[in-house]
């Protein structure tokens, strides 16, 4: 058996009761929803012959309290909420349908011969069989107690004569073991057999806990993960920085060595050698004094270089960590970058740098020295009076399980604050993009509204984390310094009967208190340690991400690009269960410029990320001369390339910088022409800065059509062989676009170009046109060949756009 997801012993025994035998199951997996929606375990197992779901509702206990807010379940079985069964001969073409968080298997299942007890009539729908054992909904009498059940929730797709059904429901978390066991599905439906296993296995659940990885390209759990593994990982960004590394440590270990050496002047000496009439100093009060003040300023003299010193390395250190994890960024593919908002990353980046720069410059450096100096105090007290030191660490064990307890819990509210921040930034960045949308509309009072809840939101989770700071740590605190009434009652009563000098007791006090001191330091750290780690950990996650596009490691050299492209049999789908292109083959020699028609959404920007390797195809391939470009090295593909696209963007600088962007050692007089070509000098001159005038947020604003006119040029100005227009004039009024159309027409002479455009006007003269719907390529031609096809779907979007612009008084 192919286990995906664990099969509890339990389970087995009751999928057994209902005659399905453990042998006979050829894999399995465990949802967490039913087909309904209701969040249970949904148990879907399959035989060479069948599929059966059986849904569970785990049965829990209170267990005891831990802690003040930890109040564990124990799970004490299952209770049987259904059992689906299916013939896998019954049913066919089984899909995984996502939704905003969620997604179900949905399957559509043929009709069956109608029973003889079943009312007739053709439009009753089909029925199965839900086989359930004791305690089940249907029946009570085992495996025998057989029921049918219509399938009233299910729409019909009239005259087709079957329906699509679900399966069950999952969320995201399970959504990369659903797809496997619906390829498996899809193999065992056809041929009985379980398709093959690829040579290496990749595991998407962690074998400990169980828990599915949250990125399936990279198995770390984030709770089974070794936290100081992730400390760890830091240290090679220190290495460059050793002997100011030693040098701290140099200066910890005599500053700890001081504050060793000051309680024993200050209390052994000053009691039984100063003040006392026999002693070795007596008398000699000013001396002591001066002795204690030069030990104190020594030390703070050591600490405050530590500091510099540390402060140095670590601001080093974060600016190396953002150098990498923001060349990470650059490294990984579109794929990464679209499941995630801008702000959350920019929080990512900047607030969890920012944490790692003031843990190793504030908390560390006192952590090692706590550290040092337990072990320091804890050597001299047991040597002083083992007894009464063994006394004092009695409440130790219960401290150090506190403590673990302590660390797990602000694990979990850390990341729950960090989690509420990212949400909180992400709505500040999407409501000041779209600010000119928001006054638009009049929505400033909802979007303050947002910003209420998310806020309140934000600060409740900070105000149960302090909450939980002040109650936690004076109790903790309290239990640290019960060890000192131990000593102030054994250790009084020693002195009492002559036992033990005063001087001693008061010492062996002060280093109790040194030893507590730091202790309780390392306890105020443990939010500070746990908020450490998990910036860590989200910082690696982004630096060890997997891109789906990886440059070939022995890219092959087309020297002169020639610019001819051609797509063979090319398949490509953004989610597994819907194909965005299918099976499109054509070629476009070098010099010809080729127009790609289709509806909205039908694929045809998804054609131009494929060739510039935003994206990878699935099936098939592309050549650029002969050559897949998935073998080419990325500098030298998108050197061959440019792409004007319709979503139009212009970095933060001047109109120069802009254009020169395509070719930073270009000349004023190469951007100039290419913004003549592109129509854009006109208006840039007009300008009092001209080309110098700065563009961007909080500088100049330019219209929809300046900035597509900019961004023709930064294109002309590469000089590419091969030229992408994505609706490069979708942007502009009817004369400017008959003055880029003219332009247009020079700049792609010699050039391979690609044009897609929705006014089909525009494309009349392209050497070769296709029309994409569905992700297929259902025609192909020039626009003489495809217009006089009656039935052909580039006809009939010719004929309807011309109307259209007949109707509102433009020529077309």
């Amino acid at each position: 058996m192919r286990e995906l997801s664990p099969l509890p012993k339990t389970v087995r025994d009751m999928l057994s009761e209902k005659g399905i035998p453990e042998q006979d199951i050829l894999t399995c997996v465990c949802a967490d929803m039913d087909e309904t929606g209701t969040l249970c375990d949904a148990y879907a197992v399959m035989t060479k012959d069948e599929l059966a779901i059986l849904t569970l509702l785990p049965t829990l206990r209170p267990g005891k309290r831990t802690f003040p807010y930890i109040k564990p379940c124990i799970q004490t079985g299952y209770a049987e909420l259904d059992f689906t069964h299916f013939m896998l001969s019954d049913i066919c073409d089984f899909r995984l349908e996502e939704y905003v968080g969620s997604g179900k298997l949905t399957a559509r299942l043929g009709r069956d011969e109608t029973p003889t007890d079943a009312p007739e009539g053709p439009d009753m729908p089909p029925r199965w069989n839900r086989r359930s054992g004791p305690g089940g909904l249907f029946g009570s009498g085992g495996k025998e107690s057989v029921s049918t059940v219509p399938l009233s929730s299910i729409g019909k797709e009239p005259n087709k004569g079957i329906d699509r059904i679900c399966l069950f429901n999952f969320t995201f978390r399970k959504k990369a073991v659903v797809q496997q066991f619906l390829e498996i599905l899809k193999v065992v439906a056809k041929t009985g057999e379980l398709p093959a296993e690829s040579g290496t296995k990749k595991e998407t659940v962690c074998p400990k806990c169980k828990t599915p990885y949250p990125d399936p390209h990279s198995p770390v759990c984030p709770r089974c993960m070794d936290k100081m593994q992730m400390v760890k990982r830091l240290l090679p960004f220190f290495y460059k920085y050793k002997f100011f590394i030693i040098l701290i440590f140099l200066c910890i270990l005599a500053s700890s060595v001081l504050e060793l050496l000051s309680p024993y002047i200050s209390s052994k000496i000053f009691y039984d050698e100063v003040l006392a009439v026999n002693g070795k100093y007596y008398g000699q009060i000013v001396g002591i004094i001066l002795v204690i003040v030069g030990a104190n300023l020594l030390s703070t003299v050591v600490s405050m270089i530590t500091q510099l010193i540390n402060s140095r390395i670590s601001a080093r250190v974060t600016y190396d960590l953002k150098k990498i994890i923001f060349s990470s960024f650059g490294r990984l593919s579109l794929s990464f970058f679209t499941g995630r908002q801008t702000g959350g990353l920019m929080t990512q980046l900047n607030s969890d740098a920012n944490t790692l720069y003031w843990f190793f410059c504030d908390a560390f450096p006192y952590m090692i020295i706590n550290i040092i100096q337990i072990i320091g105090v804890s050597a001299v007290l047991l040597y002083m009076d083992w007894k009464l030191t063994l006394l004092t660490v009695l409440p130790l064990p219960l401290l150090l399980y506190v403590y673990r307890l302590i660390l797990y819990a602000f694990k979990k509210m850390h990341a729950r604050q960090f989690s509420k921040s990212r949400s909180f930034y992400d709505l500040i960045a999407d409501v000041l993009s779209g600010i000119r949308i928001v006054k638009s509309f009049s929505k400033e009072k909802e979007e303050v509204s947002r910003f209420d809840a998310k806020s309140r939101d934000e600060a409740n989770t900070g105000l149960k984390l302090t909450k939980m700071s002040n109650t936690i740590f004076p109790l903790f605190h309290f239990m640290m310094f019960s060890g000192a009434y131990i000593v102030w009652i054994y250790g009084g009563w020693k002195v009492s009967q002559g036992v033990m000098q005063y001087g001693t007791m008061m010492l062996f006090i002060s280093y109790l208190s040194s030893l507590f001191g730091p202790m309780n330091q390392l306890a105020d750290m443990s939010g500070t340690l746990t908020n450490c780690i998990n910036a860590i950990h989200r910082l690696f996650e982004v630096h060890d991400a997997i891109p789906d596009v990886v440059e070939s490691k022995h890219p092959v050299s087309l020297g002169n690009v020639q610019g001819k492209v051609e797509f063979d049999h090319v398949g490509f789908s953004y989610t597994k269960d819907k194909k965005t292109i299918d099976g499109v083959t054509f070629t476009v020699e070098t010099g010809e410029t080729l127009g790609i028609v289709g509806k909205t959404g039908a694929g045809k920007s998804t054609l131009a990320n494929l060739l510039t390797r935003l994206y990878d195809v699935s099936e098939g391939g592309i050549y650029v001369d002969g050559v897949d470009i998935r073998n080419l090295s990325f500098d030298e593909l998108h050197r061959s390339i440019a792409i004007v696209s319709q979503e139009t963007y212009l970095f933060r600088g001047t109109i120069m910088d802009n254009i020169r962007y395509a070719k930073p050692d270009a000349g004023e007089e190469e951007v100039m022409a290419a913004a003549k070509v592109a129509y854009a000098h006109p208006f840039i001159i007009q300008y009092p800065d001209g080309y110098n005038t700065m563009i961007g947020k909080g500088y100049k604003e330019l219209s929809g059509g300046e900035r597509q006119r900019v961004s023709i040029a930064r294109a002309i100005l590469k000089n590419p062989k091969i030229l992408i227009l994505d609706e490069a004039t979708a942007s502009m009024d009817t004369e400017t676009e008959r003055q880029i159309q003219k332009a247009i027409t020079e700049i792609t002479r010699g050039r391979t170009t690609f044009i897609i455009a929705h006014r089909l006007s525009t494309l009349r003269d392209a050497d070769k046109l296709i029309v994409i719907d569905g992700g297929k390529m259902v025609e192909s031609g020039t626009h003489r060949e495809l217009i006089i096809k009656p039935d052909g779907v580039y006809a009939k979007l010719y004929k309807l756009q011309l109307e259209a612009l007949k109707t509102i008084g433009i020529d077309p």
